[in-house]
C-alpha cells in the first residue's frame, strides 16, 4: 500500500477533524522529505505541526483513536524510507542562514555571514604584512560639536516592531533548535562546533531587545515607549 492510499484508508475512517490533521501531517511529512530530512519521529513532525497550528506531539502520543491514526500514518512514513533511504544532499556551510523563513532574519543573519567573511579576508591580508610601521602622531581632538553630533545621533535611533522581532527571532530557542545552533556563555553562536557568529553576538542583540523592546506573553514584540 502506497502512502497515499494509507492516508486516504485512514481519513475515511476518521472524522472530518481528524481526516484534516492527518492531510496537514502527511503534508509536513512531505517537506520533511523534499528538504532531504527522513525524521519522521513524533518529537519533530509534532513541533513542526505545533508550529501551524496542527496537532501536538502530546496529541499524537494519546492512546485515543485519533492519536493512533497519527501513530499510524508516521509509522508508515518511517517504514517506507527505511527501506529506501533518500541520498542526503550536500548542504552549504551556510545553508542554514538562506533556509530562514522570515526574510528580516534571513536579510540579518546573511548581512552579518558577509561582514563576518570581510573581516576574515582582512585579517588574512594583515598576516601578509612583514613591516608594520605605526604613526606615532597624535590625532586631532574630538570637539565639543562632534561629541554632541554623536550623541544626537545615538539619542534618536529608532526601531521598528518588525526589526525589533526579527533581533529576537535570531536568538530565540526555536531559531536555534531548527538550524542546530548554540551559544556559550560569551554570546558565540556555534553550529556542529563550528563558530558562526564571535564572542559577543547574542549578548549585543540582548542588549539592543532590552533597551528597545517589550515582549509579551504571545512572544509578539512592542517597541518600549
Amino acid at each position: 500500500m502506497t502512502l497515499d492510499e494509507q492516508l486516504g484508508k485512514l481519513v475515511l475512517e476518521s472524522t472530518p477533524k481528524t481526516g484534516k490533521s492527518l492531510q496537514l501531517l502527511s503534508d509536513i511529512c512531505k517537506e520533511q522529505y523534499e528538504r532531504g530530512s527522513l525524521d519522521f519521529s513524533i518529537a519533530t513532525i509534532g513541533r513542526l505541526s505545533e508550529e501551524v497550528e496542527g496537532p501536538k506531539s502530546s496529541a499524537i502520543r494519546n492512546k485515543t483513536p485519533s492519536g493512533d491514526k497519527y501513530k499510524t500514518l508516521l509509522k508508515a512514513w518511517q517504514n517506507e524510507y527505511k527501506k529506501k533511504p533518500r541520498p542526503r544532499t550536500t548542504r552549504k556551510k551556510d545553508q542554514w542562514a538562506e533556509d530562514i523563513q522570515d526574510h528580516q532574519t534571513r536579510w540579518l543573519a546573511l548581512d552579518l555571514i558577509n561582514e563576518n567573511r570581510k573581516l576574515i579576508a582582512e585579517n588574512l591580508k594583515y598576516k601578509e604584512v612583514k613591516v608594520l610601521q605605526i604613526d606615532m602622531r597624535k590625532p586631532p581632538l574630538t570637539t565639543g560639536k562632534t561629541i554632541a553630533a554623536r550623541e544626537e545621533k545615538k539619542a534618536n535611533i529608532e526601531f521598528a516592531a518588525y526589526e525589533l522581532k526579527s533581533l529576537s527571532h535570531a536568538i530565540s530557542k526555536q531559531c536555534f533548535d531548527e538550524f542546530g545552533l548554540s551559544k556559550d556563555p560569551k554570546g558565540r553562536v556555534e553550529q556542529d562546533g563550528q563558530e558562526m557568529f564571535k564572542i559577543g553576538f547574542v549578548n549585543a542583540i540582548e542588549k539592543i531587545l532590552d533597551a528597545y523592546a517589550v515582549e509579551d506573553n504571545d512572544g509578539d514584540v512592542f517597541i518600549r515607549t
